[in-house]
């Protein structure tokens, strides 16, 4: 689940349908609570969510208690610089593309 900072859903893909009941106002409190947080592991009776901030808003994984936080890590630091917000490049990086 990718969420805005505003509370919008901005990319969804769900295996449990549990993740996929959150409401608006439910996501807006925990938003709210995840005001200055980088990154976190959240462990729960079934699983665990590991949420993470990016450019464009909250990344939230929810997985096995078993899965690798390691690997989801390297994961998302592999994807997180590809969902930079697009926009012109300025000064001389606009006449150079990689």
């Amino acid at each position: 689940l990718l969420l805005s900072f505003d509370g919008a859903i901005l990319f969804e893909d769900y295996r449990e349908p549990s993740v996929a009941s959150l409401g608006p106002s439910e996501r807006e409190g925990l938003l709210a609570a995840l005001d200055g947080v980088l990154e976190t592991d959240a462990v729960y009776r079934d699983g665990r969510i590991y949420i993470r901030r990016s450019d464009i808003g909250f990344l939230m994984v929810n997985m096995s208690a078993a899965a690798s936080v390691a690997m989801l890590r390297l994961n998302c630091d592999i994807l997180l610089p590809t969902l930079k917000p697009t926009g012109e490049p300025k000064g001389m990086k606009r006449f150079f593309r990689k």
